[in-house]
């Protein structure tokens, strides 16, 4: 009787430890699954910070550098070569070296003003500063739309000039190709390469630094001298003030033609009215890219180096160029001027879109 008792007890035990192993094993797979599915998220999120931080308008350190930038077209590569300088926390000076048409312009920003020196005109522009609150928060809004459209995935390790660095891809979501590729500066947050492609995987654009020194500090003023003295009325741009498509439509006196087809994941951003009060400048983004559309009153728009197309029934002209295409036709009365970095199929079916 004890016997079967034991027998009993101890089968009635093992089936209870059976039983525990199973709830545990259970409960060591789901933490396991807890703790990965953190971790990713937590990878995510750190991704994403280390984008708001390399995005955001401040700047955190002190260096010099020599960056070549690339434009690419169909025909063409476009090169330049510029010597940077930033300085904490919200001072820029660009100079550029190359090619011999561009050399000797100059861009000083310090936080408050932004001057540019055009040494082929000889002319000054002051417009407002990069680093101001206003364009803080059209960066913001746009990071917004980029984490909303994009898939955001961090590669492998990797140094730049001998700094370790954030390689990170962001591919269009539900496309694997990549359309951007930046390398962040782990120290500092600044970015010391990037690159742009295709939806084909063509690259569009890059940047890169062939040299560059941290924590390197330059007197501010000594920059100034490297520019004429400033006239006494300079050609000063004052901030630009944005609207909703509610708002413009009620600042003119024409109808606002809307395009009803965009490429996917842009989306609008603000409208602008130009200084003659009769042109609106609608811009679109995906977070990456802007593609601006103007319109105003039917007028002659000038264009060189430019082929003359028809599409239904619509005489256009388009012109492939180095920040982007341009598409030009009329309709209803109406001026239309399309520019961004789209193919012409894609421009030509915003353009027969619009309502």
């Amino acid at each position: 009787m004890g016997k079967r008792t034991f027998s009993h007890n101890f089968n009635s035990g093992t089936k209870r430890l059976d039983m525990n192993y199973g709830k545990l094993w259970k409960i060591i797979i789901f933490t396991l699954l807890i703790s990965l599915s953190s971790t990713v998220l937590s990878l995510a999120d750190e991704v994403e910070d280390i984008l708001k931080y390399s995005f955001d308008s401040g700047i955190r350190a002190n260096l010099e550098g020599i960056k070549e930038s690339k434009i690419y077209t169909s025909t063409q590569i476009y090169t330049f070569v510029t010597r940077e300088v930033y300085q904490e926390p919200d001072f820029m000076y660009i100079e550029y070296i190359n090619p011999p048409r561009v050399r000797g312009r100059i861009l000083i920003d310090d936080g408050k003003r932004r001057i540019e020196y055009i040494p082929t005109t000889g002319k000054i522009r002051v417009t407002p500063s990069f680093f101001s609150s206003q364009i803080k928060e059209k960066r913001e809004r746009k990071l917004k739309v980029l984490l909303k459209n994009f898939e955001i995935s961090q590669l492998y390790e990797e140094q730049i000039l001998g700094r370790p660095v954030y390689t990170i891809s962001l591919s269009p979501k539900g496309i694997s190709t990549p359309l951007l590729k930046i390398w962040i500066d782990k120290k500092t947050y600044f970015t010391l390469r990037k690159e742009k492609y295709n939806l084909n995987g063509e690259p569009i654009s890059l940047f890169y630094y062939k040299k560059i020194q941290f924590n390197k500090y330059f007197p501010r003023k000594r920059f100034y001298q490297e520019l004429p003295s400033l006239p006494q009325n300079p050609e000063t741009h004052p901030f630009q003030t944005y609207y909703s498509l509610e708002e413009i439509k009620r600042k003119i006196n024409f109808s606002l033609s809307l395009p009803e087809y965009f490429p996917r994941s842009y989306v609008f951003q603000e409208a602008e009215l130009m200084g003659d009060r009769k042109t609106v400048k609608l811009i679109y983004t995906n977070g990456i890219d802007i593609v601006v559309l103007f319109q105003r009153p039917r007028i002659d728009v000038a264009m060189r180096y430019h082929r003359e197309l028809m599409f239904r029934g619509m005489k256009m002209r388009f012109r492939e160029g180095i920040y982007g295409n341009t598409l030009v036709w009329s309709s209803s009365g109406k001026t239309f001027v399309l520019i961004g970095e789209l193919p012409l199929d894609e421009m030509l079916k915003i353009a027969h879109s619009m309502k």
